[in-house]
């Protein structure tokens, strides 16, 4: 019986014990589905069951073995579409290599136990087997090693950005509290305020790297649930954006129950990205609106500016916050491209959505949203 043959026929059988492996590895695995855990088992069997029925020369097994195969195909294979979303999901690389190592075990061991009894192993089968395992394992360890740099430069850059507001706040204050002109009584505390709770936040963000550090850098954002106040949040956040654009107007507007169990911090990390997107993009003449409403379901955050900017570039911008834009400067260009991924991926976080309308004589508008109750979720439209 070729072993092609089998795996076609038990894929289920394979795939359960798949799942059962993926299963122990903890602490990626523990709040996973039996879905997520099978991810795409189903899919790399069809191309192992393929290459095993692919005739091969011995020149082609020579190059295969030394990893030296061209790919004329660069749609992602299977494997390399289960290390992304492996890496997302937390799992370590040896945990991934584990896998297959499971895998490779497991459908022999099947296998040989369905032959009859005295049944000679069809050694060109296992040996195309293997080869065909490895280049699989090979093909999800490149992708996941390639995800996992992404996942830390991007990380990375994400804390320089949002370290800049807080710090110009602090910087501004500073020199406030400094200036050789005589201030008031009233103006050294709002100063000191801004002060506290900009370095407030800058401690809030650190702490979130060594909290990444430690789960391995994985792509998603991880949230700490609280009691919350959006009109506390968007006050806290406005009061340092002033302080750190003081010449700018910051229009605040709330109507509605704006209390619920989200993460204060991360959803005022993304207010404060979208606005200070707003100030430096919006005209200077008009002010920056903030309107926050909640209804029943959902709470929804507007942030508009009377700039226009391309609808079509920002949400590029928004899939690929690391790719330079010919077109624009380069700092100006990572600041809008960072700063709209990170509101993204925490309304992401929250189960939300962000949107984007721009057009001239109507300015742009930023619109997030996010429900009141319910599971959080890692996907978002833009």
């Amino acid at each position: 019986m070729r072993l092609s043959d089998f795996i076609r026929r038990n894929v289920e059988q394979i795939s359960l014990e798949w799942e059962a492996f993926a299963a122990t590895c903890s602490p990626a695995a523990d709040t996973m589905s039996g879905f997520a855990l099978r991810d795409h088992i189903a899919q790399i069997l069809q191309a192992i069951a393929t290459d095993l029925d692919t005739s091969q020369s011995k020149q082609q097994q020579d190059i295969k073995s030394k990893g030296q195969t061209a790919r004329t195909d660069l749609t992602d294979t299977a494997a390399e579409t289960h290390a992304e979303l492996r890496v997302g999901d937390g799992f370590s690389m040896d945990q991934l290599a584990s896998e297959y190592r499971a895998l490779r075990a497991t459908v022999l061991r099947l296998w040989i136990e369905e032959l009859p009894r005295g049944t000679a192993i069809d050694l060109v089968d296992a040996t195309r087997f293997n080869e065909a395992i490895d280049q699989a394992l090979a093909e999800s360890i490149a992708r996941f090693t390639k995800g996992l740099t992404r996942s830390r430069d991007l990380f990375l850059a994400m804390l320089g950005h949002d370290l800049r507001n807080p710090l110009g706040a602090i910087m501004n204050s500073a020199a406030l509290l400094s200036s050789p002109n005589a201030v008031n009584e009233e103006a050294m505390k709002s100063a000191a305020a801004v002060i506290r709770r900009s370095a407030t936040r800058m401690s809030e963000l650190v702490t979130n790297l060594l909290d990444l550090t430690r789960t391995r850098l994985g792509t998603t954002i991880p949230l700490s649930i609280a009691p919350t106040d959006m009109t506390n949040v968007c006050g806290n956040v406005i009061s340092e954006l002033r302080a750190l654009h003081p010449h700018v107007t910051v229009e605040f507007s709330a109507l509605g129950d704006l209390e619920g169990a989200w993460d204060g911090p991360r959803l005022g990390q993304m207010v404060s990205n979208l606005v200070a997107n707003a100030i430096e993009h919006g005209s200077k003449k008009e002010p920056v609106t903030i309107d926050v409403r909640g209804e029943a379901d959902e709470i929804t955050v507007s942030i508009h500016n009377e700039g226009v900017v391309d609808a079509s570039l920002l949400i590029e911008n928004i899939e690929n916050p690391l790719v330079r834009n010919n077109g624009r400067q380069e700092g100006q260009s990572m600041r809008v491209k960072l700063g709209l991924y990170i509101a993204r991926e925490i309304l992401a976080s929250h189960g939300g959505t962000l949107h984007v309308t721009s057009s001239q004589g109507h300015g742009t508008t930023f619109t997030g949203r996010w429900p009141r109750h319910g599971e959080t979720g890692q996907t978002a439209s833009a």
